[in-house]
C-alpha cells in the first residue's frame, strides 16, 4: 500500500525507474535473471511493502507451477505496457514527446 519512487542515482542526480503503488510488484525480472539491480526505493507516502527473500521465492516457484505462471503473465503484462508507452512515444512528434 502506498507509493514508492524506484530510482538510480548518478552524479548527484536521480533518474526515476518506476512509481509503483499498491499491488505492484518491482524489479522481478532480476529474480528470472539472477541479476542484482542498483537502485534505490523512497517512499512518497506511508507505505506498506512486501519483501520476499529470494530463497522462499525461488522456493514457491518451484513447488506450485500455478504461482510459477502468474508470475510470468505478470511479468509479461508489464513488459507488454512498458513497449505499448514506447510506442506511443515513438510515433509522437518534439513538441508532444517534450510535454511528456
Amino acid at each position: 500500500m502506498g507509493w514508492v519512487k524506484i530510482f538510480k542515482q548518478s552524479n548527484n542526480q536521480n533518474e526515476i525507474l518506476q512509481i509503483i503503488s499498491n499491488n505492484e510488484t518491482v524489479l522481478e525480472h532480476c529474480l528470472f535473471t539472477h541479476q542484482v539491480f542498483d537502485a534505490n526505493a523512497k517512499t512518497i507516502t506511508d507505505t506498506l511493502m512486501l519483501s520476499i527473500p529470494i530463497n522462499v521465492l525461488n522456493h514457491a516457484l518451484e513447488q506450485s507451477s500455478k504461482f510459477a505462471h502468474n508470475l510470468i503473465v505478470m511479468s509479461a503484462q508489464k513488459t507488454n505496457t512498458a513497449l505499448q508507452n514506447l510506442q506511443s512515444i515513438k510515433h509522437k512528434n518534439i513538441e508532444q514527446k517534450m510535454a511528456i
